[in-house]
């Protein structure tokens, strides 16, 4: 299915330190599966809302069974797909 542009709702915004670059937090719920939510192109109907590096809390109610996710968004290609994957805790890089 395809994301329901409705459904995603930025709730803040902050600068990059050193950068002119902003990262922001969205929320998203949705009845779709996390394999669904994190192929790519799920988010090509929110790339003029999206950056690399945004992260977005996803609430997923598939068959009245919640789940959560962490996506972080990792390209935002002008054409193409917007890629995104699901954010397991940080690199230590």
């Amino acid at each position: 299915m395809a994301l329901n542009k409705r459904s995603l709702v930025r709730i803040g915004t902050s600068p990059l330190a050193g950068t002119n670059t902003q990262v922001s937090l969205f929320f998203l719920a949705t009845s779709d599966a996390v394999a669904t939510v994190i192929a790519d192109g799920f988010f090509n109907d929110a790339r003029d809302q999206l950056t690399p590096g945004d992260v977005v809390i996803v609430s997923a109610v598939i068959g009245g069974t919640a789940d959560v996710l962490l996506v972080r968004i990792d390209t935002v290609p002008a054409s193409g797909d917007v890629t995104a994957s699901a954010e397991t805790g940080a690199s230590g890089s």
